[in-house]
């Protein structure tokens, strides 16, 4: 089974432990996260545009129980005690840049 679990608001995603542009796959057991950042287009509850896309295809890109981000996220995070480990850049369905990844470690 596969879903996405965005949220249309940052109160919604407080509640839930979860950024509202971070989206999980769930394959046999085993999770996937995907981190990204930005403003997605809302309409009502409904979540659309570029930042949910290529947060959906950082997800995608993930191994199981890996969790990759964005480099903005890696940035957003500096002075934290978080570890990454840089996993260089790749072209990502929709989007004709390379895309910087990183795998959040700790």
């Amino acid at each position: 089974m596969t879903g996405g679990l965005p949220w249309s608001s940052g109160r919604r995603a407080a509640r839930s432990g979860r950024s509202p542009n971070q989206r999980t796959v769930f394959a046999k057991g085993v999770i996937r996260i995907g981190l990204g950042a930005g403003e997605p287009v809302t309409y009502g509850e409904r979540l659309f545009g570029s930042t949910i896309n290529l947060t959906a295809r950082i997800c995608s890109y993930a191994e199981p129980e890996q969790v990759v981000a964005a480099r903005v996220i890696r940035q957003l995070c500096a002075g934290k005690k978080l570890r990454f480990k840089e996993l260089g850049s790749t072209t990502l369905k929709g989007f004709e840049e390379p895309v910087q990844l990183d795998e959040v470690i700790s």
